[in-house]
């Protein structure tokens, strides 16, 4: 396999990819309810510790496979709405390295997860002056949710793959935040099939088009805009 084979396909499949490796994970997680204390998170990580580790596993694994996966979105929108695509494309993948955070988290649960009944420990996680964790947490949010619209609205404009596939990935991210606010799980595991499906569908017309088809489409929105030569 050439090196210009790997470069063209190894994206395309990390976008396939991740989508399922993330609803994967989060099929095994354990539901993080709005209302849930540290005592009850702390409980529930002890009983599912096994469940947890392996989603965790899963969703690392998913989000380094997002990163790729997002640049390939991006080049095939950035010929012909480069404005969306560039901010899109840096929302989402801020967003998604942002929810490393989550993993992180879940795994001092589980560390703590013996000391579940301590009081101390437990007003110690409610009271904690990490003043970095809230911004790491913003980005986490804006990134999560504006980055996936966006780049929906890049692929919708720019034509670069099916029609549905601009809507389906801003809706998923729409899901994920309505998953808290119901507080419901299967809205989110909605929300991830609905990219799975999206991702999948534009890993194909990524395969299908040239490895330098960003370029192809930017030079032809270039050549349709330049003025015709004098007779």
């Amino acid at each position: 396999m050439s090196a210009a084979t790997i470069r063209h396909v190894g994206p395309a499949l990390c976008l396939a990819a991740f989508p399922l490796l993330l609803l994967t994970a989060e099929a095994l997680a354990p539901w993080h309810g709005a209302a849930d204390s540290e005592a009850q998170t702390l409980a529930r990580a002890a009983s599912q510790a096994g469940a947890t580790n392996l989603a965790d596993l899963l969703s690392f694994l998913g989000i380094l496979l997002a990163v790729p996966g997002f640049l390939v979105v991006m080049r095939l929108t950035r010929g012909r709405a480069p404005a969306a695509s560039l901010a899109g494309g840096a929302l989402a993948i801020a967003g998604y390295v942002a929810g490393m955070l989550q993993v992180v988290s879940d795994q001092y649960d589980v560390l703590l997860s013996p000391l579940a009944g301590s009081s101390s420990v437990s007003d110690a996680l409610t009271s904690s002056r990490a003043w970095a964790l809230p911004i790491v947490l913003v980005v986490f949010l804006a990134g999560m949710l504006l980055g996936p619209v966006v780049l929906g609205v890049a692929l919708w404009r720019s034509h670069a793959a099916p029609a549905w596939t601009g809507p389906a990935l801003a809706a998923s991210s729409v899901a994920g935040l309505l998953s808290h606010v119901v507080d419901l799980k299967a809205v989110d595991l909605a929300g991830l099939a609905l990219l799975a499906l999206a991702a999948l569908a534009v890993a194909g017309r990524a395969l299908r088009a040239g490895d330098d088809s960003g370029d192809h489409a930017s030079a032809a929105t270039t050549r349709d805009a330049s003025p015709l030569p004098a007779a």
